[in-house]
């Protein structure tokens, strides 16, 4: 894993269900988050079932989201211009 994958204007929209979505940009173009872990009030995302060294903060208001949050739509950019969208599951840190 790269050190940084990318960054997180860390904007979000919750629909009338409660389902959080998440908006972000990615500078590697081959990294496809398959989950998130919480830690406090920092959010990591995992690729390959390996959580990425890469840490974003939070605002405390998404931290309450989140916590309840089983899943997470993730929509994120990448520099060849494309968008994509994912529904990626809460995992659990592995200690």
């Amino acid at each position: 894993m790269s050190q940084t994958h990318g960054h997180i204007a860390l904007s979000s929209a919750v629909n009338k269900a409660g389902e959080l979505a998440i908006f972000a940009s990615f500078n590697d173009t081959k990294f496809v988050p398959d989950g998130f872990v919480l830690n406090s009030d920092k959010i990591l995302f995992t690729c390959g079932n390996q959580v990425t060294k890469s840490t974003y903060y939070i605002e405390k208001s998404f931290t309450d989201l989140l916590n309840k949050a089983h899943s997470i739509t993730l929509v994120y950019s990448t520099p060849d211009g494309c968008l994509h969208e994912v529904i990626i599951p809460r995992k659990e840190a592995k200690s």
